[in-house]
């Protein structure tokens, strides 16, 4: 039998001193079907809890799960000799063992029982009772469809696409705030370039000043040239004078008269090279035009103004090109996120379609059926789903048990699909449903009653 891969039977249920419950213990009938009945506050449902505790942890349980003033406790549920014990002790961890027949007991237990049948569906109406978002995870997880392995990537791809959208808002609101200047040119005015034409033109008027004051020497070297002409001739009329009054002297006085005629015709050749100098000097001073400088140093002036413009121009086109890029980049999230949200639909449609529980539609934030919120639907609809997604989220398990609460709730339908449960498909499942009643003499006489945290025998 331990190393059979069938299924097992669930045979029966032992509790002592967990949550309720003091003394329980009840043994699956023929039927597969039994019904814990007991007034409110009596441990009907800590029936159902210390089952769950025992195969499927503590993940659920609560914080301290022995009976009031209780030292010690347990759950022990057998099936087909396998026998699954969790004791609870006060102040210790709870301790499991798994015991199979013939007294070996498994290492790992709770993987073991991991491994016997899907945790989700042990106890159905729980869908009932979970709100939109838990009833959307527990029916994914039946489905065998992980929307977590989308949701990362779409979560990130969105952070991403809110970061960029942020960013194109600031960059066109960077564009928006710079100013485009219509009057400036496309590059900046060279103001290094500006400087040497000013440099080179102020030469140029350098030069014609230097021309200038040349000219102006030359011709006070002519009026030099001519002062002494003058003043020769002065001196020949008065030697001339003399010559006559004396002429006594006369032969001396004209060889005096020789050597300042030698004189003369030397500086009136002095005279004339100084002219032709002076004469290309003044050619070359009229033929010369000063350069204008105004217009360079206007120039120059507004230069630092105009080239403003231009870099402010040369950032704003920088930043509509980022911008641009930047809404490229955010457009290219969308479409991923667009991609990624439709790759999940379509898986979990695909999921949904495995399932085949007709009417029953399952949405990114909710559960339908027949079109309507899952807890819109009839109790026994309800009921009906929650057993069918439990049967087929647990197919091809060993373990098949379903604990159903408040059976008082169920009508024809809902009991019927119970009994359903207990008898096909094959092999069966065994079925542990709890029913308040208003008093003990209400009791069925195939139930198990409970008062006070014991079965009535």
């Amino acid at each position: 039998m331990a190393k059979s891969k069938g299924p097992l039977t669930f045979v029966s249920l032992e509790v002592e001193n967990v949550l309720r419950l003091k003394a329980f213990k009840m043994t699956m009938g023929p039927d597969g079907v039994i019904v814990i009945e007991a007034k409110n506050g009596q441990g009907k449902s800590s029936a159902l809890d210390a089952f769950e505790m025992a195969m499927a942890g503590m993940s659920d349980a609560p914080p301290e799960p022995l009976r009031n003033g209780a030292k010690k406790g347990y759950v022990i549920a057998t099936f087909d000799g396998i026998t699954v014990k969790r004791v609870f002790r006060a102040s210790k961890p709870p301790a499991l063992t798994v015991t199979l027949p013939g007294g070996t007991k498994v290492k790992g237990p709770q993987t073991f029982l991991d491994a016997l049948f899907t945790r989700r569906c042990l106890r159905p109406t729980k869908l009932m009772d979970a709100n939109e978002k838990d009833q959307v995870t527990i029916v994914s997880e039946i489905m065998g469809f992980d929307p977590s392995e989308f949701n990362a990537e779409i979560e990130s791809v969105f952070n991403d696409r809110t970061d960029a959208n942020r960013e194109v808002k600031r960059l066109a609101a960077v564009v928006t705030a710079t100013t485009f200047h219509e009057d400036a040119p496309d590059a900046e005015i060279s103001v290094a370039d500006l400087m040497a034409e000013l440099t080179k033109r102020r030469a140029h008027n350098d030069t014609i000043r230097e021309k200038q004051t040349q000219m102006q020497d030359a011709a006070r070297r002519i009026q030099d040239v001519r002062d002494e002409e003058t003043r020769l001739i002065t001196d020949g009329q008065r030697a001339a004078a003399e010559i006559q009054a004396l002429k006594v002297s006369i032969k001396g006085m004209e060889a005096d008269q020789a050597s300042r005629r030698t004189d003369l015709a030397s500086a009136k050749d002095e005279t004339g090279k100084a002219q032709a100098v002076a004469e290309t000097i003044r050619l070359d001073y009229e033929a010369m035009t000063p350069a204008k400088t105004n217009d360079i140093t206007d120039q120059i002036e507004a230069a630092d103004g105009t080239n403003a413009k231009v870099r402010a121009n040369i950032e704003r086109a920088k930043a509509k090109g980022v911008a641009a890029e930047a809404a490229k980049g955010a457009g290219a999230l969308d479409a991923k996120l667009t991609k990624l949200k439709d790759a999940r639909t379509a898986a979990r449609l695909d999921a949904c379609d495995r399932l085949a529980i007709p009417g029953l539609d399952l949405t990114e934030d909710r559960l339908l059926f027949n079109g309507v919120p899952f807890s819109q639907a009839g109790n026994s609809a309800q009921l009906r789903v929650c057993v069918e997604l439990a049967i087929k989220g647990n197919q091809d398990k060993r373990v098949r048990v379903l604990l159903i609460d408040d059976g008082e709730k169920l009508d024809a339908d809902g009991v019927e699909a119970v009994m359903v449960a207990a008898q096909t498909p094959k092999p069966s499942y065994k079925v542990i449903m709890t029913k308040v009643i208003a008093k003990t003499e209400d009791a069925s006489e195939s139930s198990v009653l409970i008062e006070d945290g014991e079965v009535v025998a």
